[in-house]
């Protein structure tokens, strides 16, 4: 029973005539796209990315302007992508060898149309892309620009994957300067929406209509958590209120009109009701409940056809669409006689089934949930993968999982990161990570790449701990070495210590005896000092007595030197008596000069004597030369 409301289908081009609520943002993303050739779109999951680009961007153009090609790497090489469905464009198989911008210049020249390449939910490139990958993708959008072609390349990526375009701006730097983020839709924006489809669908509210309004927008909006503010109410998400307004609808029309099997053209009239809405619940409950009823239905038909087969085989085969990290997962898939071929990924996902029956059964029986998942609109099949309708449906399916499942998610994810961040720097997993992974190796369904990656960190982690080993005991031998080092030099400390203290003790023997020398020199020297003096009072008192003795003897000396001098006078006294008697007197003055004659050193003290002893000797030398003048006249006669 197929309503009028999309589910969780994106809106298309020719669904123009249902789309509401996002003219400003179709505006300005018109605007954007003559402004530069390298247009980013981005936005939190379930606010219509898709939609405003495939159906209300496409619709400002004319046909002759329009020439879009939607890319999704799905299960892919994004860049095999892109030129596979290039080759589909131009129909010829002679691109084969052609180089990206060759082929998009060929497909402008055959429909003379400016191509848009629209990457739609890009996050899948960081989601399962390898960096050579993502490196490839940059440079073929870099060619592009660099060829200014015909050609416009919009980015659709999901707000929370935005910072892994930053290595991208390295190689496009102008790749943020036209950007367009679109916001959930606000309350008024709803509300024309739901005025505008309700109008269109032939459906009427109960009075007064503004209320029902309300209480249906209330239905719809989810709570996010906010880091400032905790749980907060959020505006409502597009593919939400398209699944809530089909449930309502369904369920509507089934009260309305309980024999029909299919909803008629055009639409039959439906009056929403208070209570109606109210029973209707929330729009959580109402996506989940209506997984599940689906679910159970399908696991009726299962189990009628396939009894061997375990109860949780189609919460199993709807796990397998949703990837570790809570998105949705694409799975490249073939049929062959309408029937799914099973791949190797596949082949892994189900190899407990075809264990317990055989491959063809397991086949069969999974193409039979596909289609009727897809009958559901809960899968979307574009002929070469399968994928959920949308990310928000991989969150409810994600919530569903066990915790043993939730555990090997989260090592399968532990592996995953492991792997890139290896890609990138050259870091294997740790031996504390593989050790985690020892005991549920098997039951993990990981790729052959990522189990090769393992052997290479259990490898690498081998050859760590051979090194650590061979480090641990190079290191020991080292300190082995120098702790024989360190005793041989303890060894000759201690005996240089006791040299050392020998010395001391010698030397503290020799101060003592040189203290002992020195007390025994320092008396000598006082005792010297002290004789010195005494020898010094000695002399002194020497030096006075000699002098005073050489004082006596000149006294003495010229005591004598007095009496003599006075004996003299007497004679000279006595010789001037005797005039009658030369001879006797001339004999009296030799015996007076004679006595006169005394030591000039005994008389240096009686200058008075000296001068008249001088002045005698000199007047006695005169009497002396008369004398022997008359001595000399006297005896001529007598000859």
């Amino acid at each position: 029973m197929k309503t009028p409301f999309k589910f969780l289908d994106a809106y298309q081009y020719n669904d123009r005539d249902s789309f509401f609520g996002r003219d400003k943002e179709i505006n300005r993303l018109y605007n954007l796209v003559f402004q530069s050739s390298l247009v980013v779109v981005y936005g939190l999951s379930g606010t219509g990315k898709s939609s405003l680009v495939q159906c209300g961007l496409a619709n400002k153009f004319d046909g002759p302007e329009w020439l879009p090609l939607l890319i999704r790497r799905q299960s892919k090489d994004l860049k095999e992508s892109l030129s596979e469905m290039l080759d589909n464009a131009l129909g010829t198989a002679k691109t084969a060898q052609q180089t990206i911008s060759e082929k998009v210049q060929a497909l402008y020249v055959k429909y003379f149309r400016r191509v848009y390449l629209i990457f739609d939910q890009l996050e899948e490139l960081y989601i399962d892309g390898s960096e050579e990958e993502q490196e490839q993708f940059y440079a073929v959008i870099r060619q592009i620009m660099d060829d200014q072609l015909q050609c416009t390349v919009m980015l659709i990526i999901r707000e929370e994957y935005l910072g892994y375009l930053y290595p991208m701006e390295k190689v496009l730097p102008t790749l943020f300067d036209f950007r367009l983020r679109v916001e959930p839709m606000t309350d008024s924006s709803v509300r024309e929406v739901l005025r505008k489809s309700f109008e269109k669908f032939n459906v009427t509210l109960e009075p007064p209509a503004e209320n029902r309004l309300s209480e249906i927008i209330d239905n719809v909006s989810r709570s996010r958590d906010t880091a400032e503010h905790g749980p907060q109410k959020s505006l409502v998400e597009l593919p939400y209120l398209q699944v809530y307004l089909d449930g309502l609808y369904r369920r509507d029309f089934k009260d309305a009109y309980p024999d029909a099997t299919e909803i008629p053209q055009p639409w039959p009239a439906l009056e929403l009701t208070e209570e109606e809405i109210a029973n209707f619940g929330k729009i959580d409950d109402v996506l989940e409940d209506f997984l599940l009823e689906q679910q159970t239905d399908l696991k009726k038909v299962i189990f009628e056809r396939y009894p061997m087969f375990p109860e949780d085989m189609v919460r199993s085969l709807i796990l397998t669409f949703v990837s570790d990290r809570g998105t949705k997962r694409p799975l490249r898939v073939r049929r062959e006689h309408g029937i799914l071929v099973l791949d190797d990924f596949i082949r892994r996902k189900v190899k407990r089934l075809i264990e317990m029956t055989d491959e063809q059964s397991v086949a069969q029986a999974l193409t039979l949930c596909v289609d009727r998942l897809e009958a559901a609109r809960l899968i979307r099949d574009s002929g070469q993968t399968l994928e959920l309708a949308h990310d928000s449906l991989a969150a409810i399916i994600d919530r569903q999982r066990t915790g043993e499942e939730r555990r090997m998610a989260e090592l399968r994810r532990m592996v995953q990161v492991g792997k890139e961040t290896w890609q990138a720097s050259g870091e294997y997993l740790s031996p504390g990570q593989l050790s985690r992974l020892e005991d549920v190796l098997p039951q993990m369904e990981l790729e052959p790449d990522e189990i090769e990656f393992i052997e290479a960190s259990r490898k690498e982690a081998e050859h760590k701990r051979t090194a650590e080993r061979l480090d641990a005991e190079r290191r020991a031998a080292e300190a082995e070495a120098q702790a024989e080092k360190e005793r041989v030099a303890r060894r000759a400390a201690d005996e240089a210590r006791e040299k050392a203290l020998e010395l001391q003790r010698l030397a503290n023997r020799q101060r003592h005896k040189m203290s002992r020398y020195l007390m025994a020199a320092g008396i000598f020297a006082g005792i010297c000092v002290i004789l010195l003096g005494v020898a010094y009072k000695l002399n002194h008192t020497a030096k006075n007595n000699l002098r005073k003795a050489e004082i006596s003897e000149e006294q003495i000396k010229e005591a004598t030197a007095k009496e003599r001098l006075n004996e003299a006078v007497n004679i000279q006294e006595t010789a001037d008596s005797l005039t009658a008697y030369p001879e006797v007197r001339l004999s009296l003055l030799q015996e007076a000069y004679k006595t006169t004659f005394i030591d000039t050193l005994a008389a240096t003290d009686t200058n008075r004597y000296q001068r008249k002893l001088i002045f005698k000797q000199k007047e006695l030398d005169s009497m002396v030369r008369i004398l022997d003048s008359v001595m000399h006249l006297r005896k001529r006669p007598f000859k």
